[in-house]
């Protein structure tokens, strides 16, 4: 029976009346503890107590429901861009747009003996032209 009962009703009953009552009281906080979930942590964290903050999946909830709308607005307007324009930035086409410019490219640097062998007379090799 004592294994039954929660420990905040645990006590010794005065008569079989009061066992009973506390039997019933404990069977409908067992029954109401399972219907609304977990009971709130009483820690304190950083002088409140820990039932005074929100779980963290509804604390954040605002931030995933803006991040999932923008991602959604994102795709929507790329897929129509490239429907009517046949390209993902509507036609634009800049410095900002073109992704070359944002990979560096390898720069060769060659002496004048080195620049000597491109130049066209082997055909396995590319045709360089030094301009000053």
């Amino acid at each position: 029976m004592d294994a039954t009962l929660p420990k905040l009703v645990q006590r010794k009953p005065h008569s079989d009346s009061a066992k009973q009552h506390l039997q019933d009281e404990a069977e409908t906080v067992v029954a109401d503890t399972g219907s609304r979930g977990p009971e709130p942590t009483k820690e304190i964290q950083g002088g409140r107590r820990a039932s005074h903050y929100k779980p963290k999946s509804q604390t954040y909830q605002w931030f995933k429901s803006i991040v999932g709308a923008a991602t959604s607005i994102i795709v929507l307007n790329l897929c129509l861009s490239y429907l009517f324009t046949e390209s993902f930035t509507w036609g634009v086409q800049n410095k900002w747009t073109n992704w070359r410019n944002y990979i560096p490219r390898k720069e060769v640097v060659l002496t004048l003996d080195e620049l000597r062998k491109y130049d066209g007379t082997d055909p396995n090799l590319p045709i360089y032209l030094a301009i000053k």
